[in-house]
């Protein structure tokens, strides 16, 4: 504990980096940082869990040598770190080993690690097993004396500096073609005008799931994704369960689901419990005619990343049940002036109808936050 509190009154200003874990703090967090103004971070696997992203001193997703442009950059500024519930693992600390800079700036930063059920005072220095981290937390929130903190001046361009994101999320640099979709058309609109106030978005592992670090949430918003190796298929009745529990609890969040169409052939069935209990979402299906994830991991051209037919998506909930559309509607989107179309007509709108949103993109593209994942591009070059 003393590693903890006697370190937060000596540091100009240490920032919060916000994991996910089993216990929730989200109040106390949230209130900790605005008497202090500590700049705050989430991790991929934390969005909306404990930090509202929405607050002036949040400053981005934090992913080591995969984070968004500028990120990386702006936490290695700190003198110190405090990690809370942290996860050290692949899909949320995005740690390789294969960067020599994170690796350095870990061997020498100073940061304070606090799990579940450890503390790590350094990366892979002093491990401490066994303790509760929520009890842990609570004390150190009881002797932290705020008088002590060292008071954080910024100027007014540090005020109005948000968060930090890679510029694939904005359109500059694309060249803009009317007859076809691009993926990062949609995770632009996701961020500016699709996703309001108090939103769940769901995503598949997918080729989506690497550009999520790029989207901003709204207020109460939320990003729900499974871990690289879980399998493919868990969105969708993941999707069935996060709608269920809004219902059964009387709440009006809206229900957003990112989901591919290879993907979503594993447990197609759960469309019919959409239908059964009168669920709502807007499901975004990424037609790329198979498995692009896969495409550019390995073998781009080969025919078991293609799907063997080709779906009518239009069709998929008649064929469920809802042969009269009184439940659903369906929209077949193929250029981005049919997606702002749709956003403008319906997207942004409470849902009183399942939507079945089909995106078609081209099959070999690959957002650039999954290109910076596989190392074919660098941050500084996702434009």
């Amino acid at each position: 504990m003393s590693n903890y509190s006697d370190n937060t009154f000596t540091r100009s200003n240490p920032p919060v980096l916000q994991d996910p874990s089993r216990w929730r703090h989200t109040s106390e967090v949230i209130d900790l940082l605005e008497k202090t103004n500590w700049d705050c971070y989430s991790t991929p696997a934390s969005r909306g869990l404990c930090l509202d992203e929405t607050l002036e001193n949040f400053k981005g997703v934090f992913c080591n040598e995969k984070s968004p442009k500028g990120v990386f950059e702006s936490i290695k500024k700190h003198d110190l770190v405090l990690h809370f519930g942290s996860k050290i693992n692949e899909t949320s600390f995005r740690y390789s080993g294969k960067n020599e800079e994170i690796n350095n700036w870990l061997a020498t930063q100073d940061i304070c690690f606090l799990g579940r059920d450890f503390a790590m005072i350094g990366f892979k220095k002093e491990l401490i097993k066994n303790i509760s981290g929520c009890k842990v937390f609570n004390r150190f929130l009881e002797v932290l004396d705020y008088s002590k903190i060292q008071k954080i001046i910024k100027s007014k361009a540090e005020q109005s500096r948000g968060q930090l994101y890679s510029d694939s999320y904005k359109l500059r640099e694309m060249v803009m073609q009317e007859d076809r979709l691009f993926e990062q058309e949609v995770s632009y609109e996701l961020s500016k005008n699709i996703l309001q106030k108090g939103d769940i978005l769901l995503c598949e592992m997918s080729s989506f799931a690497f550009e999520l670090e790029n989207i901003k949430l709204p207020s109460g918003g939320r990003i729900i994704c499974q871990s690289f190796y879980a399998s493919i298929g868990y969105a969708l009745p993941a999707t069935v369960g996060v709608c269920k529990a809004l219902k059964d609890y009387n709440m009006n969040n809206r229900v957003l689901l990112l989901q591919g169409d290879g993907s979503a052939q594993m447990t197609l069935q759960e469309l019919s419990l959409f239908l059964k209990y009168d669920l709502n979402p807007m499901i975004l299906m990424l037609n790329n005619s198979g498995y692009t994830i896969e495409r550019a991991i390995i073998g781009a051209t080969s025919s078991y990343n293609d799907l063997t037919a080709k779906w009518d998506w239009q069709k998929m909930l008649e064929a469920f049940g809802d042969s009269n559309k009184d439940k659903h509607e369906t929209f077949r989107i193929g250029n981005y002036d049919e997606l702002k179309t749709y956003i403008s007509e319906k997207g942004t709108k409470p849902l009183d109808k399942l939507h079945m949103v089909e995106l078609i993109l081209d099959k070999f593209d690959y957002g650039n936050g999954l290109l910076v994942f596989l190392g074919k591009k660098s941050a500084d070059e996702a434009m």
